[in-house]
């Protein structure tokens, strides 16, 4: 994940903290809300990960999740938890990078030049000059006019 995913990710995680804290001092009401709330949480975080490539199959990411969420269900949601499981699994993948630089290095380059399908593709332009279709041989313009096109 890039620097700007995880800074959204910790104000996201932030407001639903504090959202939760907030909800929590409703009485009784606001501890039904905040049980009902945690699961769902607990899942879009680890759905949000696995989306964005932060494998949680590591065990040491699956069992943090699980530890945070049993964490945040005996505190009622009144201590910020959530976001400290996301402190916990962002350094466990800055762990993960420094092992292995190459290979994270190369991952991050090829996320990066992926399409939305998955295939490689060269882009479209360069130096904001739109290239050329390469399976096409011929100008499309002559001295600044376009040429008709053909119909076959």
């Amino acid at each position: 994940m890039k620097t700007g995913n995880w800074i959204i990710l910790y104000g996201v995680i932030g407001f639903l903290d504090l959202a939760q804290l907030l909800i929590d001092l409703i009485p009784v009401v606001g501890e039904v809300i905040n049980a009902l709330l945690d699961p769902v949480i607990g899942f879009c975080l680890g759905l949000y990960f696995q989306i964005k490539g932060v494998s949680m199959a590591n065990p040491s990411r699956l069992l943090g999740l699980i530890a945070f969420f049993f964490a945040e269900e005996a505190t009622v949601s009144a201590l910020p938890l959530w976001i400290l499981d996301v402190a916990y699994t962002h350094i466990t993948v800055i762990v993960q990078n420094r092992k292995h630089p190459k290979i994270m290095g190369a991952l991050n380059k090829m996320a990066d030049t992926t399409n939305m399908a998955g295939s490689m593709s060269q882009p479209l332009n360069h130096d904001s000059v739109r290239q050329p279709n390469p399976s096409t041989r011929q100008p499309l313009n002559t001295d600044g006019i376009r040429s008709p096109q053909q119909l076959e």
